[in-house]
């Protein structure tokens, strides 16, 4: 006879998990706090889209957890939720989750005229170098004696 898998049952009322940060960049690490297990039992935390194992921990002996965990570097852009699976205080399984939403990171600001290629100090620099050439030899020009011509 093959052994019954309980189905995760609603949580108890209380039980909660939330999150630091509801918009990250994948890669940052965000803390997670969940109440409503049952006091020192494990409780596993995970990504849902696909399910990405993050981290298993103890539930302090109130049934309440805080750690810090890591959003995968390569996780999708989009709408994803932490799960945490474990056991509320009658000792039945239960789940929370909360809503996490990925972003891309944003481009870093160029600084150039046309909005192309970035604007290298040393191209500004030859630039002002042969402006002011100009401008001296413009004097120059300008202040030396002019040679009649007969």
């Amino acid at each position: 006879m093959e052994p019954s898998v309980q189905p995760p049952v609603a949580p108890t009322p209380g039980a909660t998990l939330e999150l630091s940060d509801e918009t990250v960049l994948a890669g940052t690490e965000i803390q997670v706090f969940g109440e409503g297990f049952m006091g020192d039992s494990p409780v596993v935390l995970s990504l849902h889209s696909t399910p990405v194992f993050l981290k298993s921990v103890v539930a302090a002996a109130d049934g309440t957890f805080t750690t810090t965990v890591t959003v995968p570097a390569g996780t999708a852009t989009g709408l994803h939720s932490v799960v945490a699976d474990g056991v509320d205080p009658a000792d039945a399984p239960f789940e929370l989750s909360a809503a996490l939403t990925v972003v891309a990171p944003t481009p870093p600001p160029t600084d150039s005229l046309d909005g192309g290629a970035p604007l290298r100090a040393s191209s500004l620099l030859i630039a002002i170098v042969f402006v002011l050439l100009l401008a001296v030899a413009s004097v120059i020009a300008t202040l030396s004696p002019r040679r009649r011509t007969r």
